[in-house]
């Protein structure tokens, strides 16, 4: 059955004409969601909000109570604090201009509101009014009646009362109860489609004024193809490359930026020229604020987005980031990080070299700004090149501060994490505060859980050595370990987890004091599975060859408790893991016959036949079992008791090298040990290598003894190693090179068939020039063999 929930969208912000009102316009929405989950909007209701300003503030008192005002009504959010101030500062001047007994007090007020402190700090606090559409507006009244004059105004010859007209018609379509009638006219919109198109490059204020009513249309999503009918984005976009053409082209002739002529204006130090391309400038801004918005607007819908996209519209937004107005920037900023999760975008804003800009901007001190900037960092920081570049630009350090910050932390930490991914930039960290700021929010975190990019960000960093080294500098391991006991938060024991895995005997050594803790935690009653897997971890890491383990494991019966884990199927494999890689740490002499008799042996032996599709246990078991062979008591278990020695050698074959590295290393221990096993490995290891070409011949019904061909117990001598074959182990890669051989003349042979089953003959009698075994039904590259001989390894 569906259901219907109302959701209000906040609109334009606006003054009203006559009243201390600030008119906050919304829409309300009537969703029905239905049965399947789906979402659809059923009616749209517009509605205005009108908060009184009473008494009027002076203008050192703006910003204060522009918060307020944000904080008291929810349909304004807090990224709109600019547009209010710039609000109240129209407000104050408007005021000021009407007769009557506090005309002048209000004046001098608004003259002298900037003292010369004000004017050093423009620059660094970015309050420079903020560029809307508002302040273009005429103090005087329009009304609904002289639409028809307004329109005939758009024909005039002059272009002051064209912009004029359009102003007026602005301020109709910013009341909503005016919208209806405006929007059933047959001629108006379309003829300021036409007068945009025809004469907006003559009169900035003219395309203000327009660009103002198609605004107020593109915050209705069902006004969108009234705005598309009449080409409004094409325009749009038009006017955004004209502007920008004509900025850069005025700063290419004054030869000073926008950020330095503000720079010297804030400092009393500005020359006329740079007083005019600022005057410019600012005016620039306000249209280009209306532009940008409208497009975001417009870009509800992918099709558009699309479209803006392939008319250069990020190229545009970029740019913008050059320039000092704050609310340009925010909503460049915020344009840009919508538009940065599609690739293509992307790689435009990367041509465009975003990252500088945006490095630039952090410097900032406007929390929303600030905001913006880091959230688009985020979304580009999944590129590698371009944190190559945010590096390369000193990100690091800033973002580590920001940090500290309640309001940036997460969004911080989340783009830290993804700089620390990269290997080449992990060590760039110990040159910023980054291992103070973690070990203090590791400390006094409560709830790790609630911050898992500072999770993310330790495990990374803890995996190079150096920060590793000054993160348990001092007594700060020891403050990380009596945390960690206190809280017994798993996220927690995962760093110091990833600490203990390093190679440095000191930072192992730090954990010895506490070992005994870590076995009492094993042994909880309430000790998850999460946090088992980490303690035990760290007792994994810590395999220290002077320490003593049957101690350890005596006291606190760690075999007997870790058996009863020892249940492939029942017990989580992360578990699993673990105890496979504790039990090849501890074995010795000393607990060799514990490992038997608590069937911790015969565990491994049952985890290489359920687990041989996972290499990582594969890999793990291999590893311990150099251990468990070179005992006797768990030696013997392995050898007499199982076929663990054969699946080792079929380990040869595998095409991890790693396993097989593992594996063959387990052999040589064997080998080492037991004569008689030694002997049955090589014939094993024949088998294995030349399985192919023996089962050929085996299955040959004639087995004649002519010139060059073996018999059968010739085989048999060729696996024990007396017959005419031979074979070494050549380098230390363990590649298989014949020394020396039997040779066997094919043309002797009276059986070709034999060796066309063998697969040294081709079906016209051709030698094959290399051959390829199947072993355990994996097709694996063998060594080149000669087509007329057998390899034997030993």
């Amino acid at each position: 059955m569906a259901t219907q929930k109302k959701k209000v969208h906040p609109g334009l912000i606006e003054l009203d004409p006559e009243d201390a009102v600030v008119v906050v316009n919304y829409e309300t929405h009537d969703i029905e969601i239905g049965s399947d989950g789906t979402q659809r909007v059923v009616g749209r209701t517009p509605g205005i909000k009108q908060i009184k300003i009473r008494p009027l503030p002076n203008e050192r008192d703006i910003p204060q109570v522009a918060q307020e005002l944000t904080k008291k009504c929810r349909l304004i959010s807090a990224s709109k604090v600019g547009r209010v101030e710039e609000l109240l500062h129209e407000l104050v001047e408007r005021e000021s201009m009407k007769p009557g007994p506090s005309s002048s007090q209000s004046s001098a007020a608004y003259v002298h509101g900037f003292s010369e402190v004000d004017r050093q700090q423009l620059w660094q606090r970015n309050q420079d009014r903020p560029a809307t559409a508002s302040r273009q507006q005429s103090t005087e009244t329009v009304r609904l009646e002289d639409l028809d004059i307004y329109i005939e105004n758009l024909y005039e010859d002059d272009v002051k009362d064209k912009a004029r007209a359009a102003n007026c018609i602005a301020s109709l379509f910013r009341q909503a109860q005016h919208l209806e009638p405006l929007l059933s006219h047959a001629t108006l919109l379309p003829t300021l489609a036409r007068v945009l198109r025809d004469d907006g490059k003559r009169s900035v204020d003219l395309c203000v004024g327009i660009q103002s009513v198609w605004l107020v249309l593109s915050n209705f999503s069902q006004f969108h193809q009234l705005l598309v009918e009449n080409q409004v984005g094409v325009l749009t976009i038009d006017i955004l490359d004209l502007e920008i053409k004509r900025t850069e082209h005025r700063v290419k002739e004054e030869g000073v930026s926008i950020a330095a002529a503000a720079m010297k204006e804030a400092q009393g130090l500005a020359t006329e020229k740079e007083r005019r391309l600022l005057a410019v400038t600012q005016k620039q801004d306000k249209l280009l604020y209306l532009c940008a918005y409208l497009l975001l607007n417009l870009s509800e819908d992918p099709d558009l987005e699309r479209k803006m996209q392939k008319k250069g519209t990020v190229v545009y937004l970029v740019k913008m980031l050059d320039r000092t107005n704050i609310e340009l920037l925010i909503l460049s900023t915020a344009f840009l990080k919508k538009l940065s999760i599609y690739q293509e975008n992307k790689d435009q804003m990367a041509a465009c070299d975003v990252v500088p800009r945006l490095v630039t901007l952090m410097a900032t001190d406007n929390d929303v700004l600030l905001m913006a900037v880091l959230r688009l960092l985020h979304n580009l920081s999944f590129d590698r090149s371009l944190k190559d570049e945010m590096v390369k630009q000193g990100l690091l350090p800033r973002a580590v501060q920001l940090v500290r910050q309640m309001n940036f932390q997460q969004v911080a930490l989340g783009l830290l994490y993804h700089i620390s991914q990269d290997d080449r930039h992990k060590s760039m960290f110990i040159y910023t505060d980054a291992v103070t700021v973690m070990l203090d929010l590791l400390m006094h975190v409560d709830d790790l859980t609630t911050t898992p990019e500072l999770i993310a960000l330790s495990v990374n960093l803890t995996q190079n050595d150096r920060i590793a080294e000054a993160l348990c500098g001092g007594d700060r391991l020891a403050m990380l370990l009596e945390r960690a006991f206190l809280t017994r938060d798993e996220l927690l024991f995962k760093v110091l987890r990833n600490l203990s895995q390093q190679a440095d005997l000191g930072i192992k050594g730090g954990f010895l004091p506490y070992m005994d803790q870590l076995a009492d935690l094993l042994q909880a009653p309430d000790i998850d599975s999460d946090r088992f897997v980490e303690v035990l971890g760290i007792l994994v890491n810590v395999d220290i060859p002077s320490y003593d383990w049957p101690a350890l494991i005596a006291k606190h019966d760690l075999l007997n408790l870790l058996a009863g884990y020892a249940q492939p199927g029942l017990t989580e494999d992360d578990i699993l893991l673990e105890l496979v890689m504790f039990v090849g740490v501890v074995c010795d002499d000393a607990t060799a016959p514990q490992l038997v008799q608590t069937g911790l042996v015969s565990m491994m032996y049952e985890l290489m036949g359920s687990k041989k599709e996972d290499d990582e246990f594969v890999l793990q078991i291999a590893h311990s079992l150099n251990s468990l062979l070179a005992c006797q008591a768990t030696r013997s278990v392995l050898l007499d008791g199982t076929q663990m020695a054969f699946y080792l050698v079929d380990l040869l074959q595998d095409a991890n090298t790693e396993i097989v590295k593992a594996a063959d290393q387990a052999l040589t221990v064997i080998s080492e040990t037991d004569e008689e096993w030694a002997a049955k490995l090589r014939a094993l290891k024949f088998e294995a290598h030349n399985q192919a070409w023996l089962e050929a011949c085996a299955s040959s019904s004639t087995q004649q003894h002519v010139s060059g061909e073996l018999q059968q117990d010739e085989y048999q001598q060729a696996a024990a190693g007396d017959g005419h074959i031979k074979a070494f182990w050549q380098d230390e890669e363990d590649d298989l090179h014949m020394e020396d051989s039997m040779m066997l003349n094919i043309e002797d042979l009276q059986n070709a068939e034999l060796w066309q089953r063998a697969g040294l003959l081709t079906a016209d009698q051709q030698l094959v020039p290399q051959q390829y075994d199947i072993i355990n039904g994996k097709e694996a590259a063998a060594s080149v063999m000669q087509p007329n001989h057998a390899q034997v390894l030993s």
